[in-house]
């Protein structure tokens, strides 16, 4: 309870508090300070000593209670007890709220408590990955038994799954076959670079993530045809608290862009870094250690060797997704009951800042309970979403083979009719 409210509740609500959560801050903070006054309130209806309950205290209490004209025929012990059923309740209500936000607060807390636990779940999944794509224990990679992986994570989870790609990516994402490097096309990688710097420049449209999540099964293809084995397609995230990155993830705004600029917290599309012989922009950068990839001459088709910006390219630690699909599905959230209140969408915060314009994001957000279904009930508002998104009955019509929109778009998202 200490460190959730120390690292949760004890921020500056002017800079440190994102407006999404600053409703729900404030009635946390309110029911905090309301359970210790009942509290109070209850402790001192039994006490004998006339100094401390005087009569203009219990005329303070009853004002407090409303007003209304039953409680002034309540005696002190009778109100002790409403009282004390009202701090029961309350304390019932930050109990819930702890349970909830408090799991998220202490994973992503720092603290000599937290620290084993928090590598030893993000090593079990890294090796979990790792299995799944062909590498043994010893780090050799040898065939996979699956075409490609997807990651899904609800809640908790989806801070988790970040962690595990991030960290898994940032081990494996050097790993090439030199001899293929040297000779396969690296064109996809090329048409991904340009267009994330297309969509950065001034006055440019938004990026179209169709375009770009068709382009990222392109990349991950060409990158495995050069013997990296990265197949993880695709990450799902239900319900994640990842809306709230610069409240939990970060101290504020300002160091949330920090981390993701100096590569930190993975972005999507990743973060680019200006490369001095090209005079560009890119997620890659040149492997100067391959036979044949620091001499010569090139006209910059991106395969082959060379100085000038043709030499073989790898993506740097944080560059997994410009490989892997992020679609983002959450509940929108209306006077903190209605929806989710953890959840919400992405796109402003884990991409990449644009001068003069909205960030540049590839993560497909979409809202669902209630969304932009095509039924009445899938539009409806809903309370408390955030264990629904997989719930089949949430959204049905009684019309026989009517499938709820938030279940059409998880489906989709999988995409388990999808070759690449």
């Amino acid at each position: 309870m200490r460190a959730w409210l120390s690292g949760l509740m004890l921020r500056n609500p002017l800079t440190n508090v994102p407006r999404g959560v600053l409703p729900a801050w404030l009635m946390m903070w309110l029911a905090f300070f309301l359970f210790l006054y009942v509290s109070m309130v209850a402790g001192m209806a039994t006490a004998d000593d006339p100094i401390i309950v005087s009569d203009a205290y219990w005329r303070a209490v009853r004002f407090t209670l409303g007003l209304a004209a039953w409680t002034q025929a309540l005696g002190k012990w009778q109100i002790a007890l409403v009282w004390g059923a009202a701090s029961l309740a309350i304390g019932f209500f930050l109990k819930i709220m702890v349970d909830v936000a408090g799991d998220v607060v202490r994973y992503v807390q720092a603290t000599p408590k937290n620290i084993a636990v928090r590598q030893a779940i993000r090593e079990n999944g890294v090796r979990l990955l790792e299995m799944l794509m062909g590498i043994d224990e010893h780090g050799k990679a040898g065939p996979a038994e699956y075409d490609r992986i997807i990651v899904v994570g609800h809640s908790l989870g989806t801070i988790v799954g970040y962690d595990i790609l991030t960290q898994a990516f940032g081990r494996h994402h050097m790993r090439v076959n030199p001899d293929l490097l040297l000779t396969a096309s690296q064109d996809r990688r090329e048409q991904m670079e340009q267009l994330i710097r297309d969509a950065l420049a001034p006055d440019s449209p938004p990026l179209c993530v169709k375009a770009f999540q068709t382009l990222q099964d392109a990349c991950r293809a060409e990158l495995t045809m050069h013997g990296n084995p990265w197949i993880v397609s695709d990450f799902i995230t239900l319900g994640s608290p990842l809306t709230h990155s610069d409240f939990l993830l970060a101290r504020d705004r300002a160091a949330l862009e920090t981390a993701k600029q100096k590569r930190i917290l993975p972005t999507c599309p990743p973060t680019l870094e200006y490369d001095g012989t090209t005079r560009l922009l890119h997620f890659t950068f040149r492997l100067r250690n391959i036979a044949g990839s620091g001499s010569g001459s090139g006209s910059g088709s991106g395969s082959g060797s060379g100085t000038n910006g043709d030499a073989p390219r790898v993506p740097h630690h944080a560059a997994l997704f410009a490989y892997t699909k992020w679609t983002n599905i959450y509940s929108p959230l209306r006077l903190m009951l209605i929806g989710d209140i953890v959840s919400g969408p992405l796109r402003g915060l884990l991409g990449l800042p644009k001068k003069g314009g909205p960030p540049v994001c590839g993560i497909r957000d979409i809202a669902v309970l209630p969304g932009a279904g095509d039924t009445k009930a899938d539009r409806k508002w809903r309370f408390l979403t955030h264990l629904k998104y997989w719930d089949m009955k949430t959204a049905l019509t009684g019309t026989a083979g009517i499938i709820p929109y938030h279940i059409r778009v998880l489906r989709d998202a999988l995409g388990f009719d999808r070759k690449s």
